[in-house]
């Protein structure tokens, strides 16, 4: 597992986002950092303060799912958080093949006509796409096997971030489910390199991977600034591949009410 997919370090950036106010606690004393104090957090969740600072110390031993669901609540976690507080605290067993895309998923991509389309793995490496993909964010054929994934395309291709409309919001969605991910595959050794890699090759991955927010959300309605069609708002649709755990296939469909289809026929 990476060294900083930690259960401490994550209850602590957890617990230093929120204040006495959001909880229904007065706010007493002087505060020198931002955040409940571990007392507080214990308190909300039930247990004792030498138990919680353990916790966060990541010197606790086994935690119990009741446990682990009573910190989820005090500190407010939505369904992703506590998702990944389980699986940071019972790391799950998995076996990780490498992902390959077989011919009903290239289907599925060639059929999706007018709609950009193309097949991720775990660790977001671009496995096939359609050639309407390939115009609208780029032939990722003329991309090395090695840096062909999101995170690189997202922070290391000038070009693709400069075209697309709230590169910041794509980029934090897309750390967080790295860190999801990550958690859900700790024995997957390509992502967790890439990880590593992707923390020393851009300081924005890294400032986005520090803040250690999670979620299973992405972007619902970019929009792209392509050079040939102009602006075109799209949706985005990620489907997973029944029985190809980690698969998925991501489209972007226009986006209702607008433009977009014409400008997309004007690509095909």
């Amino acid at each position: 597992m990476l060294p900083d997919l930690r259960l401490g370090d994550f209850l602590k950036s957890r617990r230093a986002r929120l204040r006495p106010r959001d909880v229904g606690l007065p706010a007493v004393g002087v505060r020198r950092v931002p955040g409940l104090r571990r007392a507080e957090a214990a308190k909300l969740a039930g247990v004792s303060v030498d138990y919680y600072v353990r916790l966060e110390q990541d010197r606790a031993g086994s935690v119990s799912l009741g446990v682990l669901e009573a910190v989820a609540a005090a500190l407010r976690m939505d369904p992703d958080e506590r998702e990944y507080l389980v699986n940071l605290a019972h790391p799950p067993i998995r076996h990780t093949p490498p992902l390959e895309v077989d011919t009903g998923v290239r289907q599925l991509l060639d059929g999706l006509t007018g709609i950009p389309a193309y097949a991720l793995g775990r660790s977001g490496e671009v496995l096939a796409w359609n050639d309407l993909a390939a115009r609208v964010f780029l032939d990722a054929s003329a991309v090395p096997p090695e840096r062909r994934t999101t995170s690189h395309l997202l922070f290391c291709d000038d070009a693709l971030r400069g075209r697309l409309g709230d590169w910041e919001d794509t980029a934090r969605s897309h750390v967080g489910r790295m860190r999801l991910k990550a958690s859900r595959w700790p024995d997957d050794d390509r992502l967790r390199t890439l990880i590593g890699h992707m923390r020393d090759a851009s300081p924005d991955f890294r400032r986005l991977w520090e803040r250690h927010d999670v979620t299973d959300r992405i972007p619902p309605a970019p929009v792209l600034h392509h050079a040939d069609a102009g602006a075109l708002p799209l949706l985005c649709r990620a489907m997973a591949v029944t029985g190809r755990p980690g698969l998925e296939v991501v489209a972007y469909p226009p986006h209702p009410g607008t433009d977009a289809r014409a400008r997309l026929d004007t690509l095909r």
